[in-house]
């Protein structure tokens, strides 16, 4: 009966951290505005953040025994960098201007429109991928569907 005991504790720990690890990251994500979430949650996510932390031994001094048992603990079961780690990398650094050219000779600059954050995140995603040399037919489509919905706007 006490070996089932220490193999249901060992398993709750391990469980315990991974779940902190993993909840790390996400409020670490949503602390920086890196996702749809509303921005409201930011100070809680901070703060859930800090929990986490706590929790891995993050807070403790380096040298401190606990830190470095679960940090080795962490590394020998894989654990460490969570699922944020393969979560996708939105840059913010992309942005789609279209150029607008009149009859009269004027041109203006225009980008899409997009209803929400969400969207606006997929969009970067999509363009990011749309770089690679794979996927011109593709892009071609897209960036004339894009430039479709903006010239409706603009009929004049």
């Amino acid at each position: 009966m006490f070996p089932k005991r220490i193999y249901a504790a060992c398993f709750g720990i391990h469980f315990l951290l991974i779940t902190a690890v993993c909840l790390a990251g996400l409020f670490s994500l949503i602390a920086e505005s890196a996702t749809v979430l509303p921005a409201a949650l930011e100070p809680y996510a901070r703060k859930a953040e800090v929990a986490a932390a706590w929790l891995l031994g993050k807070k403790a001094a380096a040298s401190s025994p606990v830190r470095r048992c679960i940090a080795t603990y962490l590394h020998a079961a894989g654990i460490q960098a969570g699922y944020t780690f393969f979560a996708p990398n939105v840059p913010g650094y992309h942005r789609l201007t279209l150029e607008l050219f009149y009859n009269d000779g004027r041109v203006e600059h225009e980008s899409p429109h997009l209803r929400s954050k969400a969207t606006g995140l997929r969009l970067e995603s999509l363009l990011d991928r749309l770089a690679e040399q794979r996927y011109e037919p593709i892009r071609e489509v897209l960036v004339k569907m894009l430039a479709f919905s903006v010239w409706r706007l603009h009929l004049t």
